[in-house]
C-alpha cells in the first residue's frame, strides 16, 4: 500500500528483523515541478528525521566484532565461574549468561566432558548460539519499538507540515493562474498583430499591381473597413470564448482543490486508522510475542533441565565406571605386585642358597689355604729345627774341637769329659 502525501510517498514493508512489523520509509525522490521551489522541504525536513531515527538505530545495534567479543567475554567468565549451588537447585531460579544456563556441580570437568576439546567447542557453540538468539531477540525488541517511535515522528511531521503545504499549494494554484492568464493574452495580441499584418500585406500587394482604378481602390478600401469589423466582431467573439474558458478552468481548479482537500483529509483520517489498527495490533503482537517467548523459555528450560540431567546421569555412570576400572585395575595391581614379591623371594632364596654355596667354596678354599701354609709354616719350622740343630752340632763340633785342641796344644793332654756331657753329645750327635 503507497501513498502520496504533499510529495512523500510511504510505503509499508517487512523489516527484516521482524517479519511481523512494517519497514522504515525509504527516501523518496526528488521533486521535478519547477514552478515551485518550496514544495519539496516538507519532504527533506521528513526524511531528516527518519534518517536520523534510522542512524541511532544503527548505532544502537551491536557489531559482529562487538558480538564477538562479548562472547569470548562470556566463555571467559563461564570458564572462571566457580558453582556453589548443588546440582538439584531449581534451573529457573538461576541467573546466567543465556536463557536455561544451570551451573555445573563442582569438579565436573576434570571427571566428564570438558576434558575433551570436542566438547568444549559444542559447549562454546551451544553459548553462542544461545547469545546470537538473545541479540537477535533484543534487536526486535528494539526495532519494534524505534519503528513505533518513527510512526510516531511521521505522524507528528505531517502534522506539522499540512497548514504550510496547503498554503504553499494555494499559492502554486494562484501563480499557475496568473501564468495562464499572461500567456492567453500574450497570444490574443499575437494573433491580433498577425491578422493586421496579413491584410496590410494584401493591401500593399493590391496597390502594386497597379491594375486597380480608383473605384475600385475605394471599394477595396470599402471592402477592407468591412474586414476589418468582421475582425474586430471575431476578436470579441474570441474574448467572450476566453473569458467562459477562463471561468471553466477557474471552476475546475475550484472543484478540483476541494476534492483535492477532501481526499487529503480521507487519506489522513484512513493513515490515522492504520496507526490506530497497528498500535492495536502491535499490542497484541508484542503480547502474543511475549507468551510466546515466555513458552519457548519454559521449553528452554525443561529441554536444558533435561540435558543437565542426562549429562548427570552419564556423569555418574562414567564415574562408576571409572571406579569399576580403578577397582580392577588396583586389583590387577596387587596381583602383579604379589607375583613379582613372590618371583623377588625365590630370587632371593636362589641368591642366598648361590651366596652360601660361595661362602661354603670359599671357606673350603681358605681353610685348605690355610692348611696349605701350617703346612708350609710347619716344614719351615721343621727345616730351621733341622738346620738350627745341624748348626748347633757343628758349632758344638767346632766348640770342642778347639777346646781340644787348645788342651793338646797347651798342656799335651786329651781333655777329660764328664759322663753326662758325654751322653749329651752322643744325643745331639744322634739327633743330628
Amino acid at each position: 500500500m503507497e501513498e502520496e502525501e504533499h510529495g512523500v510517498q510511504v510505503t509499508a514493508g517487512t523489516e527484516v528483523g521482524d517479519p511481523q512489523l512494517p519497514q522504515p520509509d525509504e527516501r523518496p525522490a526528488a521533486s521535478s515541478n519547477s514552478a515551485t521551489g518550496t514544495r519539496g522541504q516538507g519532504v527533506d525536513v521528513l526524511f531528516r528525521a527518519r534518517y536520523a531515527l534510522e542512524i541511532q538505530d544503527k548505532m544502537m545495534q551491536p557489531t559482529p566484532e562487538e558480538l564477538k567479543r562479548l562472547a569470548a567475554e562470556q566463555r571467559r567468565l563461564a570458564t572462571q565461574r566457580k558453582p556453589t549451588l548443588s546440582a538439584t537447585a531449581p534451573v529457573s531460579l538461576v541467573a546466567g549468561p543465556y536463557p536455561g544456563w544451570a551451573p555445573k556441580p563442582e569438579g565436573w570437568r576434570s571427571k566428564f566432558t570438558m576434558d575433551d576439546p570436542k566438547e568444549v567447542a559444542a559447549c562454546d557453540a551451544q553459548v553462542a548460539r544461545e547469545m546470537a538468539r538473545a541479540a537477535q531477540r533484543d534487536r526486535q525488541r528494539f526495532s519494534s519499538v524505534m519503528w513505533m517511535r518513527r510512526q510516531e515522528a511521521q505522524a507528528q511531521a505531517r502534522a506539522s507540515t499540512a497548514p504550510a503545504a496547503s498554503e504553499r499549494f494555494t499559492e502554486h494554484t494562484q501563480r499557475v493562474e496568473r501564468t495562464w492568464a499572461s500567456s492567453q493574452q500574450l497570444q490574443e495580441e499575437r494573433r491580433r498583430a498577425l491578422e493586421q499584418k496579413l491584410a496590410d500585406k494584401e493591401l500593399r500587394a493590391a496597390q502594386r499591381t497597379g491594375l486597380l482604378s480608383t473605384s475600385r481602390t475605394t471599394s477595396a478600401l470599402s471592402l477592407a473597413t468591412a474586414s476589418s469589423q468582421q475582425l474586430q466582431a471575431a476578436q470579441e467573439r474570441a474574448q467572450e470564448l476566453a473569458d467562459m474558458r477562463a471561468a471553466v478552468m477557474q471552476h475546475d481548479h475550484a472543484q478540483r482543490a476541494a476534492l483535492r482537500q477532501e481526499r487529503e483529509q480521507r487519506r489522513r483520517a484512513e493513515a490515522q486508522q492504520r496507526v490506530e489498527d497497528f498500535t492495536r495490533s502491535s499490542m497484541h503482537v508484542r503480547a502474543t510475542a511475549a507468551q510466546r517467548k515466555e513458552l519457548k523459555d519454559e521449553q528452554d528450560r525443561a529441554k536444558f533441565a533435561s540435558k543437565a540431567a542426562a549429562v548427570m546421569s552419564a556423569a555418574e555412570q562414567a564415574e562408576r565406571k571409572r571406579q569399576q576400572m580403578l577397582a580392577a585395575q588396583a586389583q590387577r595391581i596387587a596381583a602383579s605386585r604379589q607375583q613379582r614379591e613372590q618371583v623377588l623371594a625365590e630370587k632371593q632364596v636362589e641368591h642366598e642358597q648361590l651366596a652360601m654355596g660361595r661362602y661354603a667354596l670359599y671357606t673350603q678354599k681358605h681353610a685348605a689355604r690355610e692348611a696349605r701354609v701350617a703346612q708350609r709354616v710347619a716344614e719351615a719350622r721343621q727345616r730351621e729345627q733341622v738346620v738350627n740343630s745341624k748348626n748347633m752340632a757343628d758349632m758344638l763340633a767346632k766348640c770342642w774341637a778347639a777346646e781340644y785342641e787348645y788342651r793338646a796344644t797347651c798342656t799335651n793332654k786329651l781333655p777329660t769329659v764328664a759322663p753326662e756331657v758325654e751322653q749329651s753329645l752322643r744325643r745331639l750327635q744322634a739327633a743330628v
